[in-house]
């Protein structure tokens, strides 16, 4: 019997030494990790010279747009493939020159108290190519008690019959305020009296 508890005991020291061994080796193999990295990265950064920052010319092709506007100081906004800004900038002049990779584009021109406008551009390398935008003003209207109306521009046709709608629309307002307030002091006297509740 005691020899089985001695047994017992010493295969458990053993097991305890065997993992109080395991622990030292994976610190020390930790450590030799750690330091021998250290070590080879201060080796690599002596031993190799710094890396130069040039970066490659864009060797990409390219196209140059003129884009006019029969206005000065109106705002270019171009847009890539993807929507996102490639070119904003606002011309002091009526004409700008860019530079532009292959590929679709969406321009936009804006100048305030002018329509907008908006055309799609497909460049090619080595295009050499003028958009011209003819910008047209907003042109605003005072008409009567109900303010400044848009007409659509200066090529649209003013109506002579705005005059016209606009007084049957009020017309018909205040014949229906009428004849709700008429109606509803007179329906409420031929409504029958509701049935007693049982």
């Amino acid at each position: 019997m005691k020899n089985l508890k001695h047994q017992a005991n010493t295969t458990s020291q053993l097991i305890r030494l065997f993992n109080e061994m395991k622990c030292i080796v994976s610190l020390v193999v930790l450590f030799m990790v750690l330091t021998g990295s250290f070590s080879s990265i201060q080796a690599q950064d002596q031993t190799q010279p710094p890396a130069t920052t040039t970066e490659s010319p864009d060797t990409s092709p390219k196209g140059k747009i003129t884009i006019k506007t029969s206005e000065p100081g109106a705002e270019i906004i171009i847009l890539n493939r993807f929507n996102m800004v490639e070119v904003k900038k606002k011309q002091a002049k009526d004409s700008g020159v860019y530079q532009l990779k292959a590929g679709m584009y969406r321009v936009e021109v804006n100048k305030q108290n002018y329509l907008s406008q908006v055309r799609d551009l497909y460049v090619t390398s080595g295009m050499d190519e003028v958009m011209f935008f003819d910008l047209q003003p907003y042109i605003m209207e005072k008409k009567g008690i109900f303010g400044a109306a848009y007409n659509g521009g200066p090529n649209k046709k003013k109506s002579s019959y705005t005059k016209y709608f606009v007084g049957l629309g009020v017309a018909a307002v205040v014949l229906g305020a009428a004849a709700i307030l008429l109606g509803g002091s007179s329906s409420n006297s031929t409504l029958p009296n509701p049935p007693p509740r049982p």
